[in-house]
This record gives structure tokens, C-alpha cells and sequence, in this order.
């Protein structure tokens, strides 16, 4: 279903659905191939939603790392809200662990000191992910081997800022398989 988002840009292919959001496959007037996350209508009239999915565009566009997904634009146009980003060709790493069952050494090390740079950039920034985990990494194919790329940094937390903490009553943000224990602990985030 081709649709157009906001005055520029042309969604084409659904590509992922979230519990508050979609990703779609789109392109701007000049042709150029992007990846859309949209928040679902029904949560574009929640305040605390609308403030988390603006505060991860925030987040995202300061982050500037070849192994981060890279944000172009915000649409908040007719109802929709969106986070325009570069679109990585590839899977992420859980259809990729699943479709190789095992990587060889000397690649797996590859990608984990990449993610780890990508991380670094965000550490260095005072940003922890807070939901790190293997659908959260998307693989580019562009060259000769994958190029890992973090996504989804929509419950990421601001080190040394108690204020900026998100959470929700009576619950927790994240995936609890990959979160740190400090984190399940209601603890500070770090590093």
C-alpha cells in the first residue's frame, strides 16, 4: 500500500511492527530509499509515548557513528508522527544467528568490537541503549562483509539524570533477557 508521509516523502513496503509503532520501507522526492518508523494513531495522543518517541529521535540524531542508524528527519504532519532514518539493506542479527546457526570466530569478533564502537559513541555522549539485543542490531550488506548497525534506542537512558529516567508505573522498560541486573533492580544505568 503506497501512501504518501507529510509534503516529501512516500511510504511503500511495511517492513516491521512494534507494539507502539511500524517501520516502513519509503523514499523522499529526490528517490532516495529510507526506512520510516511511525507511532501508531491511537498512541499519538499519549503524552508520555509521543515524549519517549521524540526523545529517542533526539538521542538518535546525536549520535553520529557508522554503526548507529543514522536519523535524517521527524515528520509530525496530519496526524502522523515519524522518525525518518537511513535504511539498512539486511536483516538484523537474530534472523541472521537463526538462518546461520554460527559465525565464524573471526567474523563474530568483527561485528561485536563494531557494536561496541557504536556503543562507545553513545556512551561517550552520556546515552546507554538500555535494550541491546540481537533485533536491535541491523545488518547493512553494503561491502564485503555485514556492517552491524544499532536501532531502537526508544527507552535509552541519560547517564548522571535522574529526571530523564523512563519508566512505567509498575513496570520496566526493556527486554529482561538482555537487560543489566542494576536495570531489572530499578537501578542507575551506566556503561
Amino acid at each position: 500500500m503506497v501512501r504518501k508521509l507529510g509534503s516529501s516523502y512516500t511510504l511503500e513496503d511495511r517492513i516491521g511492527r512494534g507494539g507502539m509503532g511500524e517501520v516502513w520501507r519509503g523514499h523522499d522526492e529526490a528517490g532516495n530509499v529510507l526506512a520510516f518508523k511511525l507511532l501508531l494513531p491511537h498512541f499519538t495522543s499519549d503524552p508520555g509515548v509521543v515524549a519517549r518517541f521524540m526523545r529517542e529521535r533526539a538521542i538518535l540524531i546525536r549520535v553520529q557513528s557508522p554503526f548507529v542508524v543514522a536519523v535524517h528527519d521527524l515528520v509530525a504532519e496530519r496526524g502522523d508522527l515519524a522518525i525518518v532514518m537511513e535504511f539498512v539493506e539486511g536483516s538484523d542479527l537474530r534472523r541472521e544467528l537463526q538462518r546461520r546457526r554460527t559465525m565464524p570466530p573471526a567474523e563474530a569478533v568483527g561485528l561485536i568490537v563494531d557494536i561496541l564502537a557504536g556503543l562507545g559513541t553513545a556512551h561517550r555522549l552520556g546515552i546507554v541503549h538500555r535494550d541491546l539485543k540481537p533485533e536491535n542490531v541491523l545488518l547493512d550488506r553494503g561491502g564485503e562483509r555485514f556492517r552491524p548497525k544499532i536501532s531502537d534506542f526508544g527507552v535509552a537512558g541519560l547517564m548522571a539524570s535522574a529526571a530523564t529516567r523512563l519508566t512505567i508505573p509498575g513496570g520496566m522498560l526493556g527486554t529482561p533477557l538482555y537487560m543489566a541486573p542494576e536495570s531489572v533492580d530499578g537501578g542507575a544505568v551506566g556503561p
